[in-house]
C-alpha cells in the first residue's frame, strides 16, 4: 500500500503543474494566437524574404520579440542546436558576419 503524499509534498506538486501549465499557454500563445505574428511574417514576406523557409521566419519572429535561442527551442519543441542552425542560414542570407546582431538587423526591416 502506497503511503498518502504530505501536504508539502502535494504543494510541491501543485506548483510544479502551475509552472507547467503557464509555460503550456506562453507556447500556444506564440505559435497560435497572435494577429502580429502573422503581420510580421506577411511583412518579412513582401519585404523580398521568400528566400526563407516558414520555420526560419517562425524563428526570425521570435527573435525580434526578444526570444533566446533556448526560449525559442522550448517553444518550437526543438533542440537548441537545430534553432541555433537555422539562425546561422539566417545570418548567411542576410549576409550578416561577425558580431553583427541578427535581432538588430530584424528590428530594423519594416
Amino acid at each position: 500500500m502506497k503511503a498518502k503524499p504530505t501536504y508539502t509534498e502535494l504543494e510541491r506538486r501543485v506548483k510544479i503543474l502551475e509552472k507547467e501549465n503557464l509555460q503550456l499557454r506562453q507556447s500556444a500563445n506564440e505559435l497560435h494566437g497572435d494577429e502580429d505574428k502573422a503581420r510580421d511574417l506577411e511583412e518579412m514576406n513582401a519585404a523580398n524574404y521568400n528566400q526563407f523557409t516558414p520555420k526560419e521566419l517562425r524563428i526570425a519572429n521570435l527573435i525580434k520579440r526578444g526570444k533566446t535561442t533556448k526560449e525559442i527551442a522550448g517553444i518550437m519543441t526543438s533542440s537548441v542546436r537545430t534553432i541555433e542552425f537555422h539562425r546561422s542560414n539566417m545570418r548567411h542570407k542576410f549576409g550578416l558576419k561577425g558580431n553583427a546582431s541578427l535581432r538588430f538587423h530584424l528590428l530594423t526591416i519594416r
